[in-house]
């Protein structure tokens, strides 16, 4: 059985993601095209990050998660479980702000 990985790549900084891959055998730099993804064509899964190696698209989805359970959760709440939404991260410092919008 697969376990599911528990850190969300929103709950990440720059720096923190950096580590991490490097510890994982990626280099630096991979962060910031990671993040571009995520926080510029919001993109809902790692295969849609095409400029990245399969094997580190994989390595991402083993390691984090994209989605925050948090906004998963806003967006329930504030938009209503039967619709579609749709979320906008803007990194600042450490932390990341969230704008949800209903489709």
């Amino acid at each position: 059985m697969t376990t599911q990985p528990t850190t969300s790549l929103y709950d990440l900084t720059l720096a923190e993601l950096e580590a991490g891959l490097v510890e994982r055998g990626q280099p630096k730099y991979r962060a910031k095209q990671i993040f571009d993804w995520a926080y510029n064509h919001l993109v809902e899964d790692y295969e849609a990050m095409s400029n990245l190696p399969a094997a580190l698209r994989t390595l991402l989805s083993d390691y984090t998660k994209t989605t925050p359970e948090r906004m998963q959760a806003l967006a329930a709440r504030y938009l209503g479980q039967n619709k579609s939404w749709r979320a906008a991260v803007v990194p600042e410092g450490s932390l990341a702000k969230a704008a949800l919008s209903a489709r």
